[in-house]
């Protein structure tokens, strides 16, 4: 069971469908095919398999929806096994990044350079939230969470932190190094090709993927970098980001504040660098409320983890913003007409 779907003409994608799925660049799923081309020699066969037209791949503006994308995720990992993430990290071109890769080449710092791929990231996948914590010594966490659960988040999550490592190595040289990165994965047999990619430090079995940089890696300048040509692509981004939906931006942010708290119009507005009069009103314009989008959001959530993962439904409760158990059967029951638990039975394995 899924969030309906209102209809849709040839110029727009309605509201409601934004919020039922996620789209990734064709940059992204180019990699996944190369990673798998070198692995079998045949990825048009896995891509029709995971109901994705290979032929779109020409095209450097197409977007696949994530429910496809996330089968062929799991194709290729029965193909390929352990490690299918690095693989997509070394497989995917320049132009994988889209339009935010050229704002993140003229990046002047490392620190410019992932504050972009925070902002700007969801011009690339609606799927991944990346987050930047700035500690009192200046030295930086980068966290990386996936939206959609899943039972290959290690390597979706791996391939997106590790091209963003490998591209500021282009960049910046070595000075790009962090001195720590957390992985949710276990430690493998053979950690080699982690740490080519992640560098010697890692943490295994982490909460969270997360990338931790110091202060003085923060502040490492590119050769040859121009002030002027950040600014010129930075608006530009800008500018792009704008035409974005907004129901999409708004609902990371919202996936963003969960579980720490439940999402307020305040803070989401904040995070997006706007009055919450201004995102009310471009809410309006794309057919929702911020508390229609907020419950939406929650339920979808909600639902992926019900037919994903084999969590309780206290820890769904927590994830989903609910302070126990009963608010969120409660909650779940207006949403669906049914208990979360009677709903998981109906439902599992359904969503990828």
């Amino acid at each position: 069971m899924s969030l309906p779907r209102a209809r849709t003409d040839s110029q727009a994608t309605t509201t409601t469908e934004f919020v039922s799925d996620d789209h990734t660049s064709a940059g992204w799923v180019s990699a996944i095919a190369a990673a798998l081309d070198t692995h079998t020699g045949d990825s048009r066969s896995a891509m029709a398999s995971a109901g994705l037209d290979p032929d779109r791949l020409a095209d450097p503006a197409a977007r696949y929806p994530m429910t496809a994308v996330g089968r062929l995720w799991k194709l290729a990992h029965a193909e390929y096994g352990e490690g299918i993430g690095l693989e997509v990290a070394n497989s995917l071109r320049p132009d994988g990044w889209s339009t935010l890769g050229r704002a993140l080449r003229s990046s002047v710092t490392m620190a410019e350079f992932l504050h972009r791929c925070c902002r700007y990231g969801v011009l690339v996948t609606d799927a991944i939230t990346v987050d930047l914590r700035r500690s009192p010594t200046a030295d930086a966490r980068i966290s990386t969470r996936f939206l959609r659960p899943a039972a290959v988040d290690h390597d979706r999550i791996e391939a997106y932190m590790g091209a963003g490592l490998l591209l500021a190595r282009q960049i910046f040289g070595g000075d790009a190094a962090p001195f720590r990165v957390d992985l949710t994965r276990p430690r493998p047999t053979e950690p080699r090709r982690w740490h080519q990619v992640f560098g010697p430090e890692i943490k295994w079995q982490a909460s969270e993927v997360a990338v931790h940089v110091d202060a003085a890696t923060m502040a490492a300048a590119a050769a040859g970098s121009s002030r002027i040509r950040s600014k010129v692509f930075g608006a530009a981004m800008d500018r792009e980001l704008d035409y974005h939906p907004i129901t999409v931006r708004a609902r990371r942010e919202i996936f963003r504040a969960l579980p720490d708290s439940e999402p307020s119009l305040t803070q989401v507005a904040a995070q997006l660098f706007m009055t919450e009069r201004t995102l009310q009103r471009r809410l309006a314009e794309e057919g929702l409320g911020f508390r229609e989008l907020a419950e939406l959001s929650r339920r979808q959530l909600a639902e992926r983890y019900l037919a994903t993962t084999g969590l309780t439904l206290s820890d769904i409760a927590l994830l989903t913003g609910f302070s126990n158990q009963s608010n969120f059967t409660h909650a779940f029951r207006r949403w669906t007409g049914l208990p979360p638990g009677i709903w998981r039975d109906a439902n599992t394995d359904q969503t990828v």
